[in-house]
């Protein structure tokens, strides 16, 4: 079911992106590591768009 994928891939994007952020803040590489979150938050975006618009998520308002 896609929905079930999406809400998955949400969900590990959410943990990379929090682990990113970890990175950045105690990187020595910063500059990797902010381009690696921008992407991450690029995709939780499209996901997040996605899932808003799904008919079977009654509050779609978390995303």
């Amino acid at each position: 079911m896609q929905l079930l994928k999406d809400l998955r891939q949400h969900n590990k994007l959410l943990q990379a992106y929090f682990n990113k952020l970890f990175e950045l803040a105690d990187s020595k590489a910063p500059e990797a590591a902010k381009q690696e979150v921008e992407g991450i938050a690029t995709n939780l975006n499209k996901i997040g768009n996605e899932l808003k618009v799904n008919p079977l998520i009654p509050n779609s308002g978390i995303f």
